[in-house]
């Protein structure tokens, strides 16, 4: 609710109209909420890190960089980082599939 609340006072400053505003607001009370599971968390965060750290070719994304998530994964001082780098590779390959299939 708090992001809700951020979002609305942020249209507003920026001088949206009431209805633009109440249509964003809409738009995002009905996208889909997903649960991350505790032992996913910490690859998740990783990943969010690392989502403007897109490899790109002609043909769309190709895949995260792999230095960064590495980074991220040293930054963040992950206890099995081997495993949070697996679980990020899984998580972006799933990305990569949700791209292919929108760009049809």
């Amino acid at each position: 609710m708090a992001e809700l609340h951020e979002r609305e006072q942020e249209l507003q400053f920026y001088g949206y109209s009431p209805e633009y505003i109440a249509q964003q607001l809409a738009s995002l009370r009905q996208q889909e909420q997903v649960e991350i599971w505790p032992e996913h968390h910490q690859a998740w965060q990783v990943f969010v890190r690392c989502s403007t750290d897109w490899r790109l070719t002609d043909a769309g994304p190709l895949g995260l960089d792999g230095n960064v998530i590495l980074g991220v994964i040293t930054l963040t001082q992950a206890a099995q980082p081997l495993q949070v780098f697996d679980q990020v590779k899984l998580i972006e390959q799933g990305a990569l599939q949700h791209f292919a299939e929108t760009k049809r």
